[in-house]
């Protein structure tokens, strides 16, 4: 009996402990609205974004489309979507552990069916951005834009890890000439100094061996007249 009571007590332990480590994975809807945020401020098409005293209300202007009021926060929903959840993942992957989608549901004030029908293309380009998607491993939101080139960004590191471990570092065109290259390059003229150093030196060696035979003479003749002067004194 105490054996299936301990059992009992493992079992509930571990469920609890996973369920608590997937509710910390998971993301909170205050970084999901922290990053929509960021998101609004930084578009290019963004005139105006601030908050106002309002809960969740912010006054709002964009060129993307003709608008200039408020806009407000209905909702934030995350939960796990299917792989081809927009445009984060392609159709047939499975969406990443830890991985999450995000919306931020909406409201602009004073738009009708008319506007949006006017502007339906704009409007709808805009909107896009208000669906983001969390990854785990870097532990942030991306926009589908951001998260495409994110993605490119780790296609071309694995193909160029892959490419180098297969072929080997890939040569830099515009590198400048190396030691060895100009070695070689100037061995001819070096190896023609040397030689023509050598024999100046060796000839510099001989004449100091075997000097001027004009010299030499020269000198015996001083040394003979010497000599004689000496004899004739003695005589």
């Amino acid at each position: 009996m105490k054996r299936i009571i301990v059992a009992c007590f493992v079992f509930v332990a571990l469920t609890c402990a996973s369920l608590a480590h997937a509710d910390d994975a998971k993301p909170s809807k205050d970084s999901l609205l922290t990053a929509w945020e960021q998101v609004q401020k930084d578009s290019s098409y963004t005139v105006k974004f601030e908050p106002t005293k309002e809960k969740d209300v912010y006054d709002f202007e964009t060129t993307i489309f003709p608008y200039k009021g408020k806009i407000k926060v209905l909702n934030l929903l995350i939960e796990k979507k299917p792989a081809h959840f927009y445009e984060f993942q392609e159709y047939g992957d499975e969406t990443p552990e830890g991985d999450y989608a995000g919306i931020v549901e909406l409201e602009l004030d004073g738009i009708d069916d008319k506007f949006l029908r006017k502007f339906s293309y704009s409007y709808h380009t805009w909107a896009r951005d208000n669906a983001l998607y969390y990854h785990a491993e870097t532990k942030k939101w991306y926009t589908p834009g951001q998260w495409a080139d994110y993605k490119e960004t780790l296609k071309a590191a694995k193909s160029a890890a892959t490419s180098g471990a297969v072929c080997g570092p890939a040569k830099n065109k515009e590198e400048g000439p190396t030691f060895l290259s100009v070695l070689i390059s100037w061995f001819p003229m070096l190896l023609l100094i040397g030689v023509w150093v050598y024999f100046i030196t060796a000839m510099k060696r001989a004449a100091g061996k075997y000097p001027n035979p004009q010299i030499v003479a020269a000198e015996n003749n001083t040394l003979l007249k010497e000599i004689l002067e000496v004899l004739k004194r003695k005589s």
